[in-house]
């Protein structure tokens, strides 16, 4: 989906836009889930990334990922932010991608305001805002 191919460049983009800030979680966790996200994304063309023990090798991928770039405890919130980030790309409900991806935005807010982004501290108040309104007007809204 479109929503999958902006997430890998955007993973992209924070990737440098963090080894800028030398906030090396922060930038291996976006490097790590820019080829997660294509990985899920390509799940329909390719049957050997249809077994959810991909999300699980990933979740194990961004915890050594996180411990061996870590520069204090806001590393942990990234940790935390990417392992319910995981479940919200592998799943295909959308109701439940909104849901999942909720939680780790103020993880990544706070970890943003710790090293500094400015961008990355936007972008989660636009995402959580977009959230938010998404829940709103698709899963609470038309379900009555």
């Amino acid at each position: 989906s479109a929503i999958l191919q902006n997430l890998v460049i955007a993973g992209i983009c924070f990737t440098i836009h963090f080894s800028l800030l030398h906030a090396w979680t922060g930038a291996a966790m976006n490097a790590f889930a820019g080829v997660r996200t294509f990985l899920f994304y390509k799940r329909d063309a390719v049957p050997l990334f249809k077994n959810i023990a991909w999300t699980y090798a990933f979740i194990l991928i961004f915890t050594v990922v996180g411990l061996f770039t870590w520069q204090g405890w806001h590393s942990m919130l990234l940790i935390v932010a990417m392992v319910v980030d995981s479940f919200a790309v592998w799943n295909e409900r959308t109701s439940r991608i909104r849901a999942y991806m909720i939680i780790p935005r103020p993880l990544w807010f706070t970890y943003n305001f710790i090293v500094g982004s400015y961008a990355g501290m936007m972008t989660e108040i636009f995402v959580f805002i977009s959230l938010i309104i998404g829940i709103l007007r698709f899963d609470i809204l038309k379900k009555k």
